[in-house]
């Protein structure tokens, strides 16, 4: 669990309006969904990492519309790599 949420909160926020490249804020909904991933994540890092796969390339697909679109079309995917990301490591603990 990342222990300093609101530092996370602020991180990640600044990461995704950097990526998408438009506009200054998130909607409500963008950062319920990011307060989804920071509860799943065990560490802000492994979170970060997922982030840098999966979100630049969102952004560059959908640069062509005239909204930035949500982070609910990504969230199943980030989702799933986390959900990975931590069976991968329970079950290093387990060997």
């Amino acid at each position: 669990m990342i222990e300093n949420k609101s530092e996370a909160i602020e991180i990640i926020t600044g990461y995704i309006i950097e990526c998408r490249d438009r506009g200054h804020f998130l909607t409500y909904s963008d950062h319920e969904i990011i307060d989804g991933w920071i509860n799943e994540a065990s560490h802000l890092e492994g979170l970060l990492s997922i982030l840098h796969q999966v979100i630049p390339q969102y952004y560059e697909q959908n640069a062509h519309k005239s909204c930035a679109p949500k982070l609910e079309r990504v969230d199943s995917k980030i989702k799933s790599h986390l959900l990975e990301k931590a069976m991968l490591h329970s079950n290093s603990k387990v060997i």
